[in-house]
């Protein structure tokens, strides 16, 4: 779901068992692991000369990328066998 507030485009969802790509241009992102297992996020890219590697996401962990004064990539969320409540911020 998308919804405008204050000039932002908030856009809220619960990843249930799935592998989700939030589109790039966030400028803010919150996640919140509500299920049994843990997620994966995964990067897009290299940096000096090393791969994006996967980080794990453990259940009743919640996490938030601020901002940084320039928009996300997009971000991979492996939520397969869990539960991930995102919150992205455009």
């Amino acid at each position: 779901m998308s919804v405008l507030v204050n000039e932002v485009d908030v856009f809220t969802t619960t990843l249930n068992n799935e592998v989700f790509t939030l589109p790039s241009g966030a400028r803010t992102i919150d996640l919140n692991n509500v299920g049994l297992a843990s997620a994966t996020i995964l990067g897009n890219g290299a940096k000096g000369g090393k791969n994006s590697t996967p980080v794990s996401l453990a259940s009743s962990v919640a996490y938030s990328f601020g901002d940084v004064q320039k928009p996300y990539p997009a971000i991979v969320i492996d939520a397969t066998g869990t539960q991930v409540e995102l919150i992205a911020n455009y």
